[in-house]
């Protein structure tokens, strides 16, 4: 039994780790993409003031 769980452990764990990394991923960009997306907004209204 011990022999089966250790088998079936291998595989799962480099199967999460990576998509664990792309889920990492997925959220750095879309963090990264919100904040270009708010300063564009931030400079765009500060523009909008200041002309």
């Amino acid at each position: 039994m011990r022999r089966m769980e250790q088998a079936q452990g291998r595989w799962p764990t480099k199967h999460i780790r990576n998509g664990s990394v792309l889920v990492r991923l997925v959220r750095i960009s879309s963090v990264a993409v919100n904040l270009i997306l708010l300063s564009f907004f931030l400079t765009k209204i500060f523009f909008n003031f200041l002309l």
